[in-house]
């Protein structure tokens, strides 16, 4: 009876653990792995275990936090008993979505693996993985690494539950003088035609005058971009249609 008492408190109580084979997923791809539940010191009931599959991420713009869940994975919708010390084990399998933002400086993934315990104190786990780029937008984000772009900052915009990601790249090769940073948004939920969506650069200002263009925003260029397959056919490929880009905005933003 005391550890009854106690389990149900938390104290000896049954646990969870989720064990992914891989801490990466490409989207569009499957992880498995599989879930673990070990009895505590005293016989106790089940009545659900669920996984929750989670992103959370902030708003490109107002930079609130942002918290989603994406999917709820069924693992069994039967009750069970799990004794002292004894050890059940749950195939687990997820599906990733093609359309997800990617992994990023701000945009984070993970399963929340919950162990409901009848009168007592559920069991959770959580785990982190990373959601990886496939096809196109795979290549796209690789050109701009071959480019010399590092990721500086990311967020998300999000319109009828529909997600657009930011990402703010920082040059550290061909244009570090030339750039601060630029900017580039995409549509999550279309990249399996190509990438689209909108770009912002900030040039770097020196000089007397340095400050009433910054004040006049005579060193920014913003607009659309649309990248199709052949574009984005490779990361190379991927690297010249960005070049161009950013070359074609440092001429405009030099003749103003």
């Amino acid at each position: 009876m005391f550890k009854t008492l106690l389990a149900s408190a938390g104290v000896g109580a049954a646990r969870i653990d989720l064990v992914l084979d891989d801490s990466k997923v490409t989207m569009g791809e499957t992880v498995a792995g599989k879930i673990i539940a070990v009895g505590g010191s005293t016989e106790q009931k089940v009545d659900e275990l669920t996984v929750k599959f989670n992103m959370e991420s902030y708003h490109g713009k107002n930079l609130n936090t942002i918290q989603r869940e994406i999917a709820s994975i069924e693992v069994t919708d039967d009750d069970f008993v799990i004794r002292p010390g004894e050890e059940k084990v749950f195939p687990f399998q997820f599906d990733c979505p093609f359309t997800l933002p990617v992994s990023s400086v701000s945009t984070k993934y993970y399963f929340d693996t919950n162990l409901e315990i009848k009168w007592g104190k559920d069991s959770k786990d959580r785990d982190y993985i990373d959601v990886l780029p496939a096809g196109f937008l795979k290549n796209f984000l690789d050109g701009f690494q071959l480019l010399g772009f590092k990721p500086k900052w990311e967020g998300l915009l999000e319109d009828d539950g529909k997600f657009s990601q930011l990402i703010q790249f920082q040059p550290v090769k061909q244009f570090r003088d030339d750039f601060e940073e630029v900017t580039f948004i995409y549509q999550t939920r279309k990249t399996y035609k190509g990438v689209k969506g909108y770009f912002e650069f900030d040039a770097n200002t020196t000089g007397d005058h340095s400050v009433l263009i910054d004040m006049l925003n005579l060193d920014e260029m913003s607009g659309k971009f649309k990248f199709d397959a052949d574009d984005l056919a490779t990361p190379e490929k991927a690297k010249e249609k960005i070049e161009a880009l950013v070359k074609k905005s440092l001429t405009q933003i030099e003749m103003k």
